[in-house]
C-alpha cells in the first residue's frame, strides 16, 4: 500500500509514519537520533543497531511518541518499527 504524504513531508502508511534523514549520536551514551529531512530531530527508540549507525542515511517507519519518558534529553521519541539504509 502506498503511503499518503503527511504535513511534515513524510508519509503515513497503515498508521506508521516514515521519515528520512541522517543518523547522529546523542549527547547521552546509547542515544541515537535522526536528523530528519523535515527539520526535526527524532530520538530513535528500538530499530536495528546495525542499520542505525551514526553518519548513515536512513529511512525509518514507526510511531512518534512525544510523551515517552527517556534519559536522552533530545529529540522527539520515535518508536522504530523498521529501518533501512538509503
Amino acid at each position: 500500500m502506498t503511503g499518503e504524504p503527511d504535513a511534515t513531508g513524510g508519509t503515513v502508511t497503515d498508521g506508521l509514519v516514515t521519515r528520512r534523514g541522517i543518523v547522529v549520536d546523542g549527547v547521552e551514551a546509547g542515544c541515537v537520533l535522526l536528523d530528519a529531512e523535515d527539520g526535526q530531530d527524532y530520538l530513535l527508540v528500538g530499530g536495528d543497531p546495525a542499520v542505525l549507525v551514526a553518519g548513515g542515511r536512513v529511512e525509518v517507519s514507526g510511531l512518534p511518541q512525544p510523551d515517552l519518558m527517556t534519559i536522552c534529553q533530545q529529540g522527539i521519541p520515535f518508536s522504530v518499527r523498521s529501518a533501512r539504509r538509503i
